[in-house]
């Protein structure tokens, strides 16, 4: 894997599942992200020197990984008010499940997660949220990538400006028919 050199680096990161390839510009109102799943909530670096470690570390867990398919069940409400429209896992759960805890190890060992209301144990439920999207279908979906999109510092950039998003991802080792 190729060292990562940044002037700046993010402030904090998040993983997902993309189900779609992710265009250059992405993370705004008007450049939309594509359909994806959070695995891993936002967690911030304790050393920022630490991060071509830890996209090494996230690599290689990726790559010692079979990709997989999900299906998605009946839309339903998610959220503190349940007013979030989302489609929970069904097929595939537990190995959404496991990813997300193995990516969890992971991570621990060079960050800290912000909040942690839905990891470990409390990951008992993945979804993808449906703000814009629509539904998908039954049709089993590959998972076959995990994708670290990093935001940059809020002094040094804008934190919604789409071309200060740092990403980098990680395939699964393996096919998939």
């Amino acid at each position: 894997m190729p060292k990562l050199h940044h002037q700046h680096k993010p402030e904090k990161y998040y993983l997902t599942v993309p189900f779609s390839e992710f265009p250059r510009r992405f993370g705004t109102r008007r450049h939309q992200s594509p359909s994806h799943m959070t695995i891993l909530p936002w967690f911030r670096l304790r050393l920022s020197s630490d991060i071509d470690v830890a996209m090494q570390g996230l690599g290689k867990f990726c790559h010692s990984h079979e990709p997989f398919k999900v299906t998605f069940g009946e839309v339903r409400g998610y959220g503190p008010d349940s007013s979030e429209p989302g489609q929970p896992v069904v097929g595939g759960r537990d190995q959404v499940i496991a990813l997300h805890c193995g990516l969890l190890a992971v991570v621990r060992q060079w960050a800290d997660v912000l909040d942690e209301t839905w990891c470990g144990e409390a990951f008992n439920d993945p979804h993808i949220s449906l703000l814009d999207d629509a539904p998908f279908s039954e049709d089993p979906i590959a998972v076959r990538s995990v994708l670290a999109i990093g935001k940059y510092v809020k002094d040094e950039h804008r934190i919604n400006d789409p071309d200060k998003e740092f990403s980098y991802g990680f395939r699964m080792r393996g096919r998939i028919d």
